[in-house]
């Protein structure tokens, strides 16, 4: 049914109307310097429950920089500069665990030094450059994503390097440094980037586009698995470069469908809209404006449930921002709206629910053609068709660990407005029941689901997670719902789970019988050691170290129970050596004074590693000889001991 409802809407066509109008009613906000080549987010930075922004671009007299506006309410905001760079692109992410938004930030500077910097968020009253020596790169793409599960960041970026050469980096966090991996992912340049899992099997995607060394526009979806290797996923059927990148169910479908807009392989203006078959992606007969300098924002303007397109940029001389309305089931088309806010070129769009009631406002920067502008504009959306959080999810409990590793997993929510299909979840996993000591930190408020992070659920559209790489302890976990407007619900009741590591008394071994076998837990999480024997049972209890004499082939088990509230078991196959079998002869008597002669290996034991001799009066005589010449002083009593190994 998936497949029939693209197919449908590949067919259906698209109706430009304009008999319903969207308004919104500009806010007077003169604390946000308007900017051009611009880039715009809102996000929580200090955690009061204000939405603030971020925004990097270049001003009217030629100053590029990036700085977080601090919402201090009543339209007024704080500037928090973090850094005078030109030609950037960044990304928004916790990769300190610490609760508070960072930034991950591309550029170059005024004299053309190119840089890949993380700035770490002092709990939003400041922004610390980190000395991780990251790239050199800057007119590209960065991204901060988590493909290998663990619960922390690690880095995709692409752009020019310091020599002009195309380049694309992939970095993996491990809790206090970045470690540059090998990569054979195409570069590119003067593109973007955005990672997301395009088929929701738990491994995220990369898709980048720009321009490759001869000069090719592409984009190219790879994924990348948990060992930081890639496999390519689809190249898109068109190239873009000078684009911009949006991503959002449209279809309701669960997959997440692609709109890129800028120039293409076949025009410098250009735009397109792919469509996710769970395998590739299928461009759609184009209906959208086709723009350079553009931005594209996938939201539910109108609050149906169904996810609309704000588009902007330039057509030769016009320039335009556009409202297309998702038309819903079953052909899911989009229709043309007129709406209030400012065509513009060479900046972004970045919505949210500026006040809080229900609906998406929307923050404008960029070039009007007749100077460059900052609007912040409130949706007049009416208060009978407020968008409410969806439902908390519930999570299931058979989810289990395997050494450093846990699947998580919980039922789909719903929502008002949001299809149950297109619902993004939150997630959060700490190591204490109460307190910030996060491993994967959710940028929500616990009590409320209110959302610090102005976007999806860092599990997207998934009902579950592997996550892998786990220290041994003992976790606490929830999940929250995310619908189509980023509005987050309450957290599902707090599990735990436990991640204990696998325990080893020793390999498989064979030792002679009766010999004693030492075993051993030296576990510093054991708190309980049970012995046992597949063939006799327990042997010993709550010891962490035992003896054991072998008396015959057996496996021994030991049964470690640990302070997390798991318990894991090892096994060891113990073996016994077959004796060796000979015989001396028969008893004799000799003369008195005269030698004795016997050789051991003259009686056809082989595999020997030492014989040693014994008399019964005079105890041992003679060690590792495999002959033996006695003189025969009295009556005695001659003692082989052969020994194979």
């Amino acid at each position: 049914m998936k497949q029939l409802k693209v197919f449908s809407f590949l067919i259906a066509g698209f109706v430009y109307s304009s008999a319903w109008s969207q308004t919104f009613t500009e806010q007077s906000v003169t604390d946000i310097e308007a900017m051009t080549h611009a880039q715009a987010e809102w996000a929580d930075f200090d955690g009061d429950g204000l939405m603030d922004l971020i925004v990097a671009g270049t001003n009217a007299g030629g100053s590029s920089k990036v700085v977080v506006y601090i919402n201090e309410g009543s339209n007024s905001f704080n500037t928090v500069a973090v850094a005078n760079w030109e030609d950037t692109d960044f990304d928004l992410g916790d990769y300190n665990a610490d609760g508070y938004i960072d930034i991950l930030l591309s550029g170059e500077d005024a004299s053309g030094n190119k840089s890949l910097k993380v700035f770490k968020s002092n709990a939003g009253s400041s922004f610390s450059e980190q000395n991780f020596s990251l790239a050199s790169l800057s007119r590209g793409g960065v991204e901060w994503f988590d493909f290998d599960n663990d619960g922390d960041l690690d880095i995709a970026a692409s752009g020019f390097d310091q020599t002009g050469d195309e380049t694309f980096v992939m970095y993996q966090y491990h809790g206090s440094s970045y470690t540059l991996l090998d990569t054979d992912i195409l570069p590119l340049a003067l593109g973007d980037m955005v990672s997301f899992d395009a088929n929701n099997d738990g491994y995220e995607e990369v898709l980048t586009t720009g321009y490759d060394a001869l000069g090719n526009s592409r984009a190219r979806i790879y994924t990348i698995l948990a060992d930081g290797t890639s496999e390519l996923y689809s190249e898109l059927s068109k190239g873009y470069a000078l684009n911009t990148i949006a991503v959002g169910d449209m279809n309701e479908d669960g997959l997440l469908d692609i709109v890129l807009s800028g120039a293409s392989e076949l025009s410098t203006e250009d735009s397109d809209l792919f469509v996710n078959n769970g395998t590739s992606f299928t461009q759609v007969s184009s209906f959208l404006q086709e723009l350079s300098s553009p931005v594209s924002r996938f939201a539910d303007l109108n609050n149906d449930g169904y996810t609309d397109l704000l588009l902007s940029g330039l057509n030769g001389s016009d320039y335009y921002t556009l409202y297309y309305q998702n038309d819903g089931p079953p052909s899911y088309s989009f229709s043309s709206h007129s709406h209030d806010l400012e065509p513009i070129f060479e900046g972004d769009l970045a919505l949210v629910d500026y006040d809080a009631d229900g609906d998406q406002d929307v923050f404008q920067v960029g070039n009007t053609g007749f100077g460059n502008i900052a609007s912040l504009f409130l949706s007049d959306m009416s208060a009978s068709q407020v968008d409410d959080p969806p439902a908390a999810p519930v999570s299931e409990a058979d989810f289990g660990s395997h050494a450093d590793s846990v699947w998580l997993s919980w039922n789909e929510s719903t929502d008002d407005w949001t299809d149950q299909n297109s619902l993004s979840y939150n997630l959060y996993v700490r190591t204490e029941e109460t307190g910030n000591d996060w491993v994967v930190s959710p940028l929500s408020d616990l009590s409320t689901g209110y959302r610090y992070e102005n976007n999806g659920g860092n599990v997207g559209l998934s009902t579950s997670l592997q996550l892998r790489g786990l220290e041994e302890g003992l976790y606490y976990w929830a999940v929250q719902a995310v619908d189509a407007n980023n509005r987050g619900s309450e957290f599902s009741d707090q599990e735990s789970f436990s991640i204990c590591y696998d325990v080893s008394i020793g390999n498989d071994t064979t030792i002679c019988r009766y010999e004693a076998l030492p075993l051993l837990i030296s576990d510093a999480a054991a708190t309980e050691v049970n012995w046992y024997s597949k063939t006799d049972g327990l042997l010993q209890a709550d010891a962490f170290s035992y003896t054991h004499t072998v008396d015959k082939k057996d496996t021994l088990i030991a049964e470690v129970i640990k302070t997390y509230g798991c318990v894991r078991y090892d096994t060891l196959i113990v073996s016994v050596y077959d004796l060796p079998s000979f015989n001396l002869g028969n008893d004799t008597t000799v003369c008195y004074g005269e030698y004795f002669d016997l050789s051991v290996s003259d009686l056809g034991i082989v595999g020997l590693d030492s014989t040693n001799w014994y008399s019964t009066q005079t105890g041992s005589f003679l060690e590792d000889s495999e002959t033996l010449s006695f003189e025969v002083l009295e009556k005695d009593t001659l003692i082989a001991e052969v020994f194979n190994m």
